[in-house]
């Protein structure tokens, strides 16, 4: 390998002299040079102004759509929480009515009475904080599984007399 340093001599690039004008001359040249254009700063502004009064007012309309779109949802939700009660409450009256028919105890007419007493008082609350925040799903859901509970327990109930009455058919079947 050779060593490049060695491969040149200073008499094959031989120095040259720079002229005493050549500053003068660079100077000169550098003030002829065309300058750059200056751009309208003021344009600038304005345009920037504008685009944030358009984000701005974009930002608005989607903030003030989502509130109305919230609006018609709590709506809604109240007119559909509104017929599953209607239909849950006409299902829980015939059950209680059927039930009152053929039971016989009293003490198990008050137990079942007070157990619905109950659910009732739970579900007047619950609809309270249904009323107060109506965008919040479980409470919706509170309010439904109460209505379900109680008719729940009220075909528990007839299925209880059901078994009490076949007890006693058979009993009387076996006197």
């Amino acid at each position: 390998m050779k060593n490049l340093r060695n491969s040149f001599t200073e008499d094959d690039f031989p120095k040259k002299e720079l002229p005493v004008t050549h500053k003068d001359e660079f100077l000169e040249k550098l003030g002829n040079m065309p300058s750059a254009k200056k751009y309208n700063y003021r344009f600038m502004k304005i345009a920037a102004v504008f685009v944030l009064l358009v984000g701005l007012a974009f930002v608005f309309v989607q903030q003030n759509a989502t509130d109305d779109d919230e609006e018609v949802n709590a709506v809604q939700i109240t007119k559909e929480l509104k017929k599953v009660e209607t239909e849950y409450l006409a299902n829980i009256n015939t059950e209680w009515k059927n039930f009152l028919a053929v039971a016989t105890d009293e003490k198990l007419i008050r137990r079942y009475k007070q157990k619905l007493t109950q659910l009732d008082a739970d579900y007047k609350q619950i609809s309270k904080e249904f009323k107060a925040d109506k965008n919040n799903l479980f409470v919706v859901e509170d309010l439904i599984r109460n209505l379900q509970t109680r008719l729940s327990l009220l075909k528990d109930i007839q299925e209880h007399i059901k078994i009490l009455n076949a007890k006693k058919d058979q009993n009387e079947t076996t006197i």
